[in-house]
């Protein structure tokens, strides 16, 4: 059983102030989230944590294999692996909820952007 991580695309709305009036524009913005899986002992997993802090409009949920409880441990790791993870850092990628990439190593934030754009994942 593979619980969902994404909830999917939000509308966002954007007041716009024109002669006094406050008018309403609702647009809908592409939701974009990282999905990192990595260790504290793995030195390019230490790497790339400052690069996924400087993400912009990018939700990214960190998912380190060796803390928690045990029990907590056991799930990040199926889930790892379910996800096809088989080296660490390894970097999940979503737009709108649905999976769009994945990359291994460290990367720099332009190839980080870069891979929200790329579509690699075959559909079955």
């Amino acid at each position: 059983m593979h619980r969902r991580i994404f909830l999917g695309c939000k509308d966002l709305f954007y007041p716009l102030i024109v002669r006094g009036t406050c008018l309403l524009f609702n647009t809908v913005r592409e939701m974009k989230k990282l999905v990192y899986i990595g260790a504290t002992w793995c030195g390019p997993c230490k790497l790339l944590k400052p690069v996924l802090a400087e993400l912009e409009d990018v939700e990214v949920e960190m998912l380190t294999l060796d803390e928690g409880s045990a029990e907590e441990q056991n799930k990040k790791q199926e889930y790892a692996l379910s996800s096809g993870a088989r080296s660490i850092p390894y970097l999940i990628y979503f737009v709108d909820g649905e999976q769009v990439n994945t990359s291994v190593g460290v990367l720099n934030k332009a190839q980080i952007m870069s891979n929200f754009v790329t579509n690699n994942v075959k559909k079955s």
